[in-house]
């Protein structure tokens, strides 16, 4: 059965400006791990050498509007966007010169999330470099495997000339070292909370302009296992472990876990191998965890020849993986020649694998072997940097089809095992969507984007969809709804406000003089006075039979129904100054957007 709100038009037009092009996000653009700078602006694989390699830990940030890359870091050191030293960048944790050099050997900061760039608010060229060091490097050849505690630091990077210059480092917030650190945005967008762990406790620090606060949030840690902390992209959810916690990110509390593996049969099938950079990420509508585990021997501990993706569903609680009959996973990376990944989300919504094995000698069997040797200043042993995968709808719950595909970057490209934490962002919706995956019977897939959505693929029968644009959703050929299917259709756009941007760093502007763009084969709207103080008056050639108006981060919506009318006035004097958008629905199904400046 298919349910069209909107009569659907298939127009080839120019884009009107949507919600999530008010605030340029390209903070994350730039990925910089191993000894690359990836380029993940619309998921291209566009890579860049560098000479120093960080095999480990590690962080980067681009500029909030042009994408270029600014910095990195392995929480060590720091280093400009060319690759070398920053001003005042080194020893980060300190001037012991016995950790910097096992350091140096082993191939970076062996911490799981070493280090954490948050930028500072209210400072637009200024940046906070938080580290930490939690390790004794065990998989390297350096005599002494001496364990350090260092603490959690932070030092300052200014931006403001140049390639940018360490203005303060080795300040200490937290004496005790963290296994795991990660930041998240406040409910307002206009501060952070960086989350680390501490003797049993989560310890919540709130970053905001006047600083980094002194006394954290303390939350008790009730976690199965352990390992890297991930938030969800809306913020409500802490994974710990295999612990599934709520977190406030108005308070900084974390509560009420969830083990999300207590039903699981036998348990041993999803431990964690996090020496091998296993991980975990949550899907972009924050339903879904993905995670890579390994099956342990009982008597060593060490990881046996199985590995794989498994998944847990937070609305239905069901978790898929593992096959206790065969005692392998059902989803397994084994066939990647690699026991472990680490996942990250990009800003795309997919999310991305790289499959990875440390040990000194491998089976010649396995694909695309990097051997870094004492060249690479690493131990005289051969380690492998894998193919890459994807899952490009982690938004969708299939337990019927492995999501992984497999991906080849050129040969010789030398990945690190783990991809850098990137710059917390909320919730936001993309501009235009392109859908090529089927929904399978039992499948539930609901897609936004701010403009416009383009489907080229199948819905089954049994299976639903729900497909919301802010202007045209575009049926393309190959796109089929069976019969037994459900379909939908909006023309309403994302639910999702984009967020406004941190620490007065520049936004892309609207200017109160923009001229609107008409599209092709469109209704003819004429629209005065705009600017307004607020009444205005909508002039139309053709039947309108409709209307809504939003700002420009989706609220403050009014509306209403029109009777085929060519002339109606809307008033919002009493609504803040600012970028309103108009959607105006006409009697032959077409939409048309205005922009609106209130003064």
């Amino acid at each position: 059965m298919k349910y069209i709100k909107y009569r659907i038009i298939l127009l080839s037009a120019a884009l009107l400006l949507g919600c999530n092009a008010l605030f340029a996000q390209q903070e994350n653009d730039k990925w910089h791990f191993g000894q690359n700078q990836w380029d993940f602006n619309g998921g291209s694989f566009n890579a860049t050498e560098f000479a120093n390699y960080n095999k480990y830990a590690t962080a980067s940030i681009s500029d909030n509007n042009t994408g270029q890359l600014l910095f990195y870091s392995n929480g060590l050191s720091i280093r400009d966007r060319n690759g070398n030293l920053m001003n005042n960048g080194n020893q980060l944790v300190g001037t012991n010169p016995a950790f910097y050099d096992s350091a140096f050997t082993c191939g970076g900061n062996m911490t799981s999330q070493g280090v954490v760039i948050l930028p500072k608010p209210g400072s637009p060229n200024q940046y906070y470099v938080f580290t930490t060091v939690n390790t004794n490097f065990p998989d390297c050849a350096y005599a002494g495997n001496t364990y350090y505690n260092l603490g959690v630091r932070y030092a300052i990077v200014d931006m403001s000339s140049g390639l940018g210059t360490v203005t303060s480092k080795n300040n200490i917030i937290q004496s005790e070292s963290s296994a795991a650190m990660t930041g998240a945005l406040t409910n307002d967008g206009s501060s952070y909370w960086l989350t680390v762990t501490n003797s049993g406790s989560f310890n919540a620090y709130k970053i905001d302009a006047s600083g980094i606060s002194n006394k954290p949030i303390v939350s008790q840690i009730n976690s199965n296992g352990g390992g890297a902390i991930k938030i969800s992209p809306n913020g409500d959810k802490l994974l710990h472990g295999y612990s599934l916690y709520n977190f406030n990110n108005t308070t900084g509390a974390v509560s009420n876990p969830i083990d999300i593996i207590a039903n699981a049969a036998p348990f041993e099938f999803y431990e964690d191998q996090s020496i091998r950079m296993s991980s975990k990420e949550f899907s972009s509508n924050g339903n879904i965890i993905y995670f890579v585990s390994s099956q342990q021997s009982g008597t060593t501990g060490q990881a046996l020849l199985v590995s794989g993706l498994s998944m847990y569903n937070i609305s239905t609680g069901e978790l898929f993986g593992a096959d206790s009959s065969t005692a392998g996973y059902f989803f397994d990376l084994y066939h990647y020649g690699s026991f472990a990944a680490n996942l990250q989300r990009a800003a795309n919504g997919k999310i991305y694998l790289i499959f990875n094995l440390q040990t000194e000698e491998g089976p010649p069997f396995f694909e695309q072997i990097v051997e870094f040797g004492e060249n690479d200043f690493l131990p005289p042993h051969t380690h492998h940097a894998y193919d890459w995968g994807v899952i490009n709808n982690p938004d969708m719950w299939d337990t019927g089809t492995n999501p992984i595909l497999f991906i080849s970057p050129p040969l010789g490209i030398k990945n690190g095992y783990v991809f850098p934490q990137l710059i917390p962002e909320g919730p936001t919706c993309l501009n235009d969507i392109t859908i090529t995956a089927d929904v399978l019977s039992g499948q539930n897939d609901t897609q936004q984007a701010a403009n416009t959505i383009t489907a080229t693929n199948t819905i089954f029968s049994g299976g639903s969809a729900e497909y919301d644009a802010g202007l045209y959703v575009y049926l393309e050929p190959g796109f089929h709804a069976e019969s037994g299917s459900e379909f939908r259709a909006y023309i309403e756009g994302c639910t999702v406000p984009s967020p406004a941007p941190i620490g007065g760093r520049t936004a892309t502007q609207i200017s109160s003089n923009r001229e609107d763009l008409n599209l092709a084969d469109t209704n003819v709207v004429t629209l005065y006075p705009n600017p307004t103080t607020g009444r205005f008056q909508i002039v139309s050639q053709d039947d309108m039979v409709g209307w809504e108006i939003t700002n420009g981060q989706g609220k403050d919506k009014k509306g209403g129904v029109l009777d085929n009318s060519k002339q109606f006035d809307i008033d919002i004097s009493n609504s803040n100054s600012g970028v309103y958008f108009l959607r105006i629905m006409f009697e032959n199904g077409n939409v048309q957007i205005k922009t609106i400046i209130r003064n």
